[in-house]
This record gives C-alpha cells, sequence and structure tokens, in this order.
C-alpha cells in the first residue's frame, strides 16, 4: 500500500516522531514524490523576458506573458507543444497578468491600461494576432483615466472578471452586461506609477 503523504504531514505536525520534523527515509519518500528528479529542460525560447506564467486548474496547460508582446499556451499532457501564440494588443511594456475562463476558453490579458483584451484560445489556429486573424476584444475598464491593471481573473463561474490596479482600486467587471458592475476602493497608491 502507498504510503499516505497527507498522514505523513499530519504526524510530523502532531510531532508523533517526537523529533518535530521528517526522518531522513520520510524525507526522501515525499522529495521522490512530489519534487522534480529530472530537468530542468528547455521547453521554448523568445527574445523578451517572461513576466508572468500560470498553470490552468486542472493543470494541463501553462500560459506565459512576456514583454514582448507575446502570451503562450503549452499544452503540458502533449509534451508541452505550443497551443497558442498570441501577439497581444496595445501593449504598454509588458502583459502584467493572464486569466484563463473556468472552461479553459478563454483568456485575458492585462497591461499598464484601463482595457483588458479577451482571446478564444480554443479557436483553430495557433497563432493569435490581435484584430488581425482573430478578434482580441477589448474590455473597457476606465471609469477614470490614468491608471493601469496589474491583475485580472476570472470569477469562479466565468461571468466576471476581478482587476486590481495601480490606483488604489479593484473593479468587478460583468462580461454580460459588457460593463464595469463595482469600485472598490481597496489599496494605497502605487508608489512607482502613482502620483
Amino acid at each position: 500500500m502507498p504510503i499516505s503523504t497527507v498522514l505523513m504531514l499530519s504526524a510530523r505536525e502532531a510531532n508523533y516522531s517526537g523529533m518535530g520534523r521528517f526522518s531522513k527515509a520520510d524525507s526522501c519518500h515525499v522529495l521522490s514524490r512530489y519534487l522534480p528528479v529530472h530537468g530542468p529542460w528547455l521547453v521554448d525560447g523568445m527574445n523578451s523576458k517572461a513576466y508572468v506564467s500560470q498553470f490552468s486548474p486542472d493543470g494541463t496547460l501553462f500560459v506565459a506573458g512576456f514583454q514582448g508582446s507575446h502570451i503562450r499556451i503549452y499544452n503540458v499532457d502533449n509534451g508541452w507543444k505550443l497551443q497558442k501564440d498570441i501577439i497581444a494588443r496595445s501593449l504598454r511594456w509588458t502583459i502584467t497578468d493572464t486569466s484563463l475562463s473556468p472552461d479553459q476558453r478563454y483568456l485575458v490579458y492585462s497591461s499598464l491600461s484601463a482595457t483588458v483584451h479577451i482571446v478564444n484560445v480554443r479557436s483553430a489556429s495557433t497563432e493569435s494576432y490581435g484584430n488581425i486573424n482573430e478578434i482580441h476584444y477589448g474590455l473597457d475598464f476606465s471609469i477614470n483615466d490614468g491608471f493601469g491593471i496589474f491583475s485580472v481573473k476570472f470569477s469562479s463561474d466565468g461571468r466576471e472578471l476581478v482587476a486590481g490596479t495601480d490606483y488604489k482600486d479593484v473593479y468587478v467587471y460583468d462580461l454580460e452586461a459588457n460593463k464595469v458592475a463595482l469600485k472598490i476602493s481597496a489599496h494605497s497608491l502605487d508608489e512607482v506609477f502613482g502620483a
């Protein structure tokens, strides 16, 4: 029977061994199951720096956003094959965040502007050039001017977007109504970009 790592962690936290930590054997067991033992290996190369990256919730896709306008989606289960190469539209310095919809059909990306773009990532084409061969629909978050979006995420039901800005506010965007539904003053001004 395989040894449950959860039970091992519980026993360590409860200090059943009296050592307050894993034994060397327990450490080897956990490390061999959960830490990579091979690699690293090169998956892809770009001429610009990667700024953001994330796995899809189910771990089958990996999304990476680069300063040079590219967002690449790799299919992890298919040997890290490039599934989509998105050329961002209206880029300001870098891609600041990306988020896949819960059904993994759409991707949103933000830059240092008040517009978030949404792209269909299940289309047939591997390459997606903003508003050239595929639509990158712009969602306008600008209730007021002069802010950039640093973070954007889909809600768990995929009906709303939540965006954090450099100007003290968090926005909730209703995708069905196609407008900002809520603005929350949530944090202090970003000193790098704010006044």
